[in-house]
């Protein structure tokens, strides 16, 4: 009788050690998976990074040509304006 119920023991923990084993070999595969996605991360920062700096300067440049294209148009308005209400016409038109 005592063996029976050390055979079935041995039985239990065999079992709970192969799941334990089974779950443990899925986890060693995700971790690997998420190091590999890691290390590509890793390796497209810095051209990311570049990419970033490169249009973080184009947008700085388009905004001043934007702000120096405004100082032109208030100029041509406040030099046309006063030709333009002379002959019946408004700015406002533009």
């Amino acid at each position: 009788m005592r063996k029976r119920e050390l055979d079935s023991q041995m039985r239990h923990l065999t079992d709970q050690t192969a799941l334990a084993e089974k779950d443990f070999d899925g986890l060693k595969r995700q971790l690997r998976k998420k190091r590999g996605n890691c290390e590509a991360a890793k390796q497209l920062l810095p051209g990311l990074e570049t990419q970033l700096a490169d249009h973080e300067m184009h947008l700085r440049l388009v905004q001043d040509d934007r702000s120096q294209r405004n100082k032109q148009n208030v100029k041509l308005r406040a030099e046309v304006g006063p030709a333009l209400t002379c002959h019946g016409g408004t700015i406002d038109r533009w």
